[in-house]
């Protein structure tokens, strides 16, 4: 079956702004992913790259732990494959959040 990326790309026009608004960077981190494969196909390597880093920025969130792990791996291994350094990002910082209460639970 023959790659169509321009009808590919098409299919993603409706996708940006949804999940660019939407509180969860996953669903932007999955279709940048998305585009890296469609650019790969069409042989845009410098494309897929700029898809790849995007993907990792949005799959970053706060820094691991607390990161989108699938999509980060994805784009870790893309920006591998094509020869593409990580971007670089901040670490995960604690002090930018409330600490979590601590709680006991007593059972009956």
């Amino acid at each position: 079956m023959d790659c169509d990326p321009a009808a590919a790309r098409a299919g993603l026009e409706g996708v940006w702004a949804p999940a660019a608004e939407a509180p969860y960077p996953m669903h932007l981190a999955d279709a940048q992913n998305l585009l890296v494969e469609i650019e790969i196909a069409a042989g845009n390597e410098a494309a897929a790259i700029e898809a790849a880093t995007a993907a990792y920025r949005a799959a970053w969130c706060d820094g691991p732990p607390y990161a989108y792990h699938w999509g980060l791996k994805a784009a870790k291994a893309d920006l591998k494959a094509l020869g593409a350094p990580e971007p670089e990002m901040p670490a995960f910082d604690e002090s930018k959040f409330d600490p979590m209460p601590d709680i006991e639970i007593i059972p009956d």
